[in-house]
């Protein structure tokens, strides 16, 4: 397995951190790959999409399987290579240090340590390190949730 972790201060608190990542109708907004987003028969806690990667729409099933509202999020996502995402939320001086760890299965059979090592770990880190950028710009400018101000973050991969 692939992991990866990044790690983004937004200057909300940790509840309007969550349910902006809680409601994947969002997903598209901090993820312009993302498009034919839907509710698996307008369940809450499975969707499906399709993820733009150059000319190709590649189909995505993601469940949520753990919450603890409004610290943890777990998400299996169903896809060429398979993955869980968990979300952690956690209090900060400066608003919330939302946390993802992913493990990609990249079914590469025998050249899984060099199909990891060079492109799922660098494009996976890269992906959530936008996604987070994106979820603080909209949360922190007040266009999403009700996160407001322009507090300063960090980034780590």
């Amino acid at each position: 397995m692939a992991s990866y972790v990044a790690e983004r201060i937004i200057a909300v608190d940790p509840g309007t951190a969550y349910e902006f990542r809680r409601d994947f109708s969002n997903l598209p907004l901090y993820n312009p790959d993302v498009v034919d987003f839907e509710p698996v028969s307008g369940d809450c806690v499975a969707f499906t999409f399709k993820l733009r990667l150059g000319p190709f729409r590649i189909p995505v099933t993601l469940r949520v399987t753990e919450e603890d509202p409004p610290r943890r999020l777990v998400c299996e996502i169903d896809a060429v290579m398979p993955a869980v995402e968990e979300c952690t939320f956690t209090p900060h001086p400066d608003g919330t240090a939302v946390t993802f760890r992913t493990e990609v299965d990249s079914r590469s059979g025998p050249l899984r340590p060099l199909v990891d090592r060079v492109f799922v770990i660098p494009n996976g880190t890269r992906q959530v390190c936008r996604e987070l950028e994106m979820m603080a710009a909209l949360l922190q400018d007040g266009t999403a949730g009700s996160g407001s101000g322009s507090g300063s973050g960090s980034m780590s991969p």
